[in-house]
């Protein structure tokens, strides 16, 4: 199963002004690390940082793995057929190669013209099917990453962090939120139970 990563961005402004927050932060971090924070840094609270690792988020949290099944059930069933066509189209193609000498003429152009046909609705099928599937999925991610980024900005006032970031080239466990997020998510999701009567 692909698994689409890149997020559309609701609006460049919103977006230019958290990376200018984000980048900010990164350097206040980096300063901080170093020793060399500008004074009006230090008489601040402390810079909390914490880390999630989105595509974790998106292969094991249970709203994943739910809608990943969905989508399998939804989709399975155009699959076969796609499957069954390209079968149907190989045997025609099998049946033309090995007839091509006791045919006539006649008879090979219409088993051409067949062939082609049935080459032409498969391409056709998994060009839909494609199209489908993308579009199906990139709405599923957008949805979980929208409860993700919920579930991140409750986290992250809970725990007063300054930022949270999403990729990084080395991660502390100790400052990695990603098991608390799914949590969260999963708790968020989870069917409440009815009162017996």
């Amino acid at each position: 199963m692909i698994h689409l990563l890149e997020r559309p961005l609701p609006g460049a402004e919103s977006a230019q002004r958290r990376g200018r927050r984000a980048w900010a932060c990164l350097a206040l971090a980096a300063l901080a690390a170093t020793g060399t924070a500008p004074a009006w840094a230090a008489s601040g609270p402390p810079l909390r940082i914490g880390f999630i690792n989105t595509q974790r988020i998106l292969q094991d949290s249970a709203l994943a793995q739910r809608d990943s099944a969905a989508l399998r059930a939804e989709f399975e069933p155009r699959n076969a057929r796609i499957k069954a066509l390209a079968q149907q189209a190989a045997t025609q193609r099998k049946r033309l190669q090995d007839n091509t000498l006791v045919m006539s003429d006649d008879q090979r152009l219409a088993a051409q013209a067949q062939l082609t046909e049935t080459l032409q609705r498969l391409h056709d099928a998994q060009a839909a099917f494609a199209d489908d599937l993308n579009a199906r999925r990139s709405a599923d991610v957008q949805s979980l990453l929208n409860q993700a980024d919920a579930a991140v900005d409750k986290l992250a006032r809970q725990r007063h962090l300054s930022v949270v970031f999403q990729s990084a080239v080395y991660v502390n466990p100790r400052i990695d939120l990603t098991d608390a997020v799914i949590r969260a998510m999963d708790a968020s999701t989870a069917p409440t139970a009815q009162p017996t009567r």
